[in-house]
């Protein structure tokens, strides 16, 4: 079969830029001011979040998270770490 890719080399052209760290996904294109949101059903019910952060000389990253317990017997714990580097800043809000 003339022109197939099956069997054969097929040359990436995205490789370069995943490679140099460039690649953009879905996952990353988020929003300002875009709220996570999961409801979870249950009378015993654990949350975790977790918060990583990096500001680079002259950003300022918004990291934490916020937990609504509307049932008893809820847990819900929130881990927030971030680096700044230079004149980078991060400032941490959360809520439980």
């Amino acid at each position: 079969m003339q022109g197939s890719i099956l069997g054969n080399a097929v040359k990436r052209v995205e490789d370069p830029r995943f490679i140099k760290g460039e690649g953009r996904f879905i996952d990353d294109m988020v929003p300002d001011d875009c709220v996570f949101l999961v409801p979870v059903r249950s009378t015993i019910a654990h949350g975790e979040i977790l918060s990583i952060a990096y500001a680079g000389d002259g950003q300022h990253q918004d990291t934490g998270g916020k937990v609504v317990h509307v049932a008893p017997h809820t847990t819900s714990s929130i881990m927030s770490k971030s680096i700044s580097k230079g004149t980078g800043r991060s400032t941490y809000r959360g809520l439980l």
